[in-house]
């Protein structure tokens, strides 16, 4: 018996920075399989993000891709319409008032 079924997050989005490649790539795969909607999250390799996003799509969750640097020098600003489409309230320090995961 496996252990799937002790970590269900169906429904739940989850938003993975890096996901095009490596341990990101890794990560949404891991979370896509337990059921989470994933926002594919990268900076610059289209094609790998796109890889990933068809890989989530094929286990039946939702994804999205988001191409941005979080390096950039404005990503407070640009950051907060994104969190606030997912529900997730940040007050004026952008502190998180819930959390990345939800459903």
């Amino acid at each position: 018996m496996g252990v799937k079924h002790l970590f269900d997050i169906t429904g739940k989005t989850a938003l993975i920075t890096g996901a095009g490649q490596g341990i990101g790539r890794s990560i949404a795969l891991a979370l896509a399989e337990h059921g989470a909607n994933v926002v594919i999250n990268y900076r610059s390799n289209h094609q790998l993000a796109e890889a990933t996003l068809r890989d989530v799509l094929k286990m039946g969750t939702k994804a999205w891709l988001w191409e941005y640097d979080l390096l950039s020098d404005t990503l407070a600003s640009d950051f907060q319409p994104l969190l606030q489409k997912l529900g997730i309230e940040v007050d004026k320090n952008y502190i998180l008032r819930k959390p990345i995961i939800k459903g």
